[in-house]
């Protein structure tokens, strides 16, 4: 055989799916000869080696979707990312997604702040491969491999070499952009040498620059894994290369491997269908409470906007109120209240004047009253207000039939549109009494209402200058008519 054609085929397992890629194709186009004269291999070793590392690289996102990073598996449940990608922390919520569409929600975050690394644990194991790290430097001008997810164009590589070691970080040109944060930087054996952290694109005078991406060291990332018991690194040495044609014996070892791959595939598979049917029920039930809360924010946003119109609804009939409580304080009902004696009145009945000293005298009586209601109009029958009045009476004494006019003003006061109480002064013009002044009470009760209301009333007089008392009971008949309202 040709010492110089490689063969795909390898005993490590570290090579072994290299061995199987390179015999399916040789299978498809046919070639099946009985020796192990296989074709030179379709990809190199770095190809595969890459290949098989992007399906240990996941997708860091958080809950909202408002941007993502990179990250890669250490072990079956730790993902090592940079801290300023899961910087919202676990109130913001994150899940992890890999190459196969597997998702899985991360339950904590260990960070190590001053070397921006994070370590997320998610809830299922993870299907791929974990990633090692070496934790020797590389050598300046070595060659390395970035693999991660810029901007939208997911599970990507470029490809630069190591520009110099600046302590705390690996300076290196291999092309770097927004969504590359946490991924893996690989040497060409397929370890870890760096995680990609940030990269330099314009220099003080805002002059662009190119090539100028930086990785935090694996030894950094090693000895915080290593606080966490994590174990994922290992110190550096040479992978072997990938195996000749020679170093196969028979074309029955290839069908062997074949089969065996074949069996580890369907294995493979069949984890991956469970986890990705759990990793579907915690991305629905996520989904599920994501739009409960959208629903319940909606429904508390409708219920402020309802509560809103309810209050400026409240403030509205408040004004109303105040208004409508000022108007009622302003209107007052005054009323015009004549009150005529039954002579007046078609002369039915009379008055008797009763003096103690000068015998009976009959006479009649003509009143009216302007009165002011308490409180309001319908709730309050009390009333205050003045009156005039005006009398003639005959004396029985005396011989002369001449009608003697008084007249009398005063001040009025009806208690429940029952009684009345009056008090006055007044003038005589009796000429054998002179022009005497007196003061005047009377007390009246109601016995009917209506606009012809009945009752009894007593009055009394009291002379100033003679000393003189009179007082009567007499029977009157109102008329009662508001006349005047405001």
């Amino acid at each position: 055989m040709d010492g110089s054609r490689k063969s795909s085929c390898g005993d490590s397992h570290t090579m072994s799916n290299i061995c199987v890629l390179s015999v399916r194709r040789a299978l498809v186009i046919g070639t099946l000869i009985a020796t192990c004269a296989i074709a030179t291999p379709l990809f190199s070793q770095h190809e595969v080696m890459v290949e098989r590392s992007l399906n240990s690289v996941v997708k860091v996102l958080p809950f909202d979707y408002s941007g993502h990073g990179s990250g890669f598996v250490v072990s079956p449940t730790k993902i090592v990312t940079n801290a300023h990608v899961v910087s919202g922390g676990m109130s913001l919520g994150y899940m992890v997604q890999t190459r196969d569409g597997q998702r899985d929600v991360v339950i904590d975050i260990d960070y190590h702040p001053s070397s921006d690394i994070a370590v997320l644990t998610v809830g299922n194991p993870v299907s791929a491969t974990p990633l090692k790290l070496v934790a020797d430097r590389p050598l300046q001008s070595a060659e390395v491999f970035v693999l991660g997810h810029p901007f939208a164009f997911d599970w990507s590589v470029t490809r630069g070499v190591v520009s110099a070691d600046r302590d705390d970080l690996l300076q290196i040109d291999a092309a770097m952009n927004g969504g590359n944060s946490g991924g893996p930087v690989l040497n060409k054996q397929g370890s870890v040498i760096g995680v990609s952290v940030l990269k330099v694109t314009h220099d003080m005078n805002n002059s662009r620059l190119d090539g100028l991406g930086f990785c935090v060291p694996a030894d950094v990332v090693c000895s915080f894994l290593e606080s966490l018991s994590v174990d994922a690194c290992f110190a550096y040495v040479d992978v072997p290369s990938i195996r000749t044609s020679a170093q196969c014996d028979s074309l029955q070892e290839v069908y062997r491997e074949v089969n065996l791959a074949k069996q580890k595939l369907a294995e493979d598979r069949a984890r991956f269908e469970a986890n990705r049917r759990d990793a579907g029920t915690l991305v629905q039930r996520a989904d599920s409470i994501r739009a409960s809360l959208k629903i319940l924010t909606n429904e508390m946003q409708q219920q402020s906007a309802e509560l809103e119109e309810q209050r400026r609804e409240v403030e509205k009939k408040r004004q109303e109120l105040r208004f409508l409580e000022e108007e009622i304080k302003g209107k007052r009902s005054i009323a015009y209240t004549p009150r005529f004696t039954p002579e007046l009145l078609a002369g039915l009945g009379y008055i008797g004047i009763v003096e103690p000293s000068r015998g009976d005298a009959l006479g009649v009586r003509g009143e009216a009253c302007l009165s002011y209601r308490f409180g309001s109009r319908t709730s309050s029958p009390d009333r205050f207000g003045v009156y005039g009045g005006v009398h003639w009476y005959e004396r029985l004494d005396v011989k002369t039939t001449a009608q003697q006019p008084t007249l009398d003003v005063g001040v009025l006061l009806d208690i429940d549109e029952i009684v009345r109480l009056q008090i006055g002064i007044g003038q005589n013009d009796d000429r054998q009494v002179g022009h005497p002044n007196y003061i005047f009470a009377a007390a009246t009760a109601w016995v009917t209402d209506g606009t012809f209301p009945v009752g009894f009333r007593l009055h009394a007089l009291s002379y100033n200058d003679r000393s003189m008392f009179k007082y009567g009971i007499s029977c009157i008949v109102g008329l009662r008519a508001d006349v005047l309202r405001w």
